[in-house]
């Protein structure tokens, strides 16, 4: 499947969502790593895609014509409203498949303050709710959304720390299967501009994650479980 996180942060006294991916993309015969799992929406709203990816783009697709043609939302409940709507009406198209499963995360800013929700089908039922201060779907989820309440991750923290986080949830969730090893990230800003990251910043990350990410076991420096004993006998 796939690993998509979205992560509100500040900037200074602004709001910044952090968006992080991978490119995996598994069919039955195949398997590349040149999906692009970002989207536009309009009015500065994006989603990340996962599941299965024909009915998953294809909905992505229908959300965008739908928020392009409805006025910027003004309200919170306007934009979830109208993925709600969105979403259900999609079981009516073509596109939709019997049972599929997508998983999207939909987000953007309402004036000026990050929003996240999820959206999608299961077993063929859609679904729409909204999401903390992180979302995060695919495959690697069991593993990168652990690692970030661990790090205790808010939407207070710092955009610099924000972008470390992510990225270290998502390489730890490329233990799961099919999270592929390349990583995108990107800052999106309320104004509707986003900036990606290059490449030297990536190993600056991966050497940052050396430093401060899970260390390897030094068995010798672990306790002995011979000493001491307490007397403990289940006979």
């Amino acid at each position: 499947m796939t690993i998509c996180i979205a992560a509100a942060c500040r900037e200074e006294d602004e709001s910044r969502i952090v968006i992080c991916m991978d490119s995996r993309l598994d069919d039955v015969y195949t398997s590349s790593d040149k999906a692009v799992k970002l989207d536009t929406l309009g009015h500065n709203w994006f989603t990340l895609i996962s599941g299965d990816w024909i009915p998953a783009t294809e909905l992505s697709k229908f959300l965008s014509v739908r928020v392009h043609h409805a006025p910027c939302p003004a309200f919170r409940e306007d934009i979830f409203n109208l993925v709600k709507q969105s979403t259900g009406d999609f079981q009516s198209s073509p596109f939709c498949e019997a049972n599929c499963r997508i998983e999207l995360i939909v987000g953007g800013f309402v004036f000026g303050e990050p929003m996240l929700m999820y959206t999608g089908y299961e077993g063929g039922t859609p679904y729409t709710r909204l999401a903390s201060e992180v979302a995060v779907i695919g495959s690697g989820l069991s593993i990168a959304m652990p690692i970030l309440r661990i790090r205790k991750y808010s939407a207070s923290i710092s955009v610099r720390r924000a972008i470390y986080l992510v990225y270290e949830a998502k390489r730890y969730s490329e233990n799961a299967p099919s999270v592929g090893p390349k990583t995108a990230i990107a800052i999106l800003y309320p104004n509707g501009n986003a900036r990606s990251l290059g490449r030297p910043y990536y190993r600056k990350l991966e050497d940052s994650r050396q430093r401060f990410g899970l260390q390897p076991i030094n068995l010798e420096a672990l306790p002995d479980p011979q000493f001491p004993i307490d007397g403990l006998s289940l006979q």
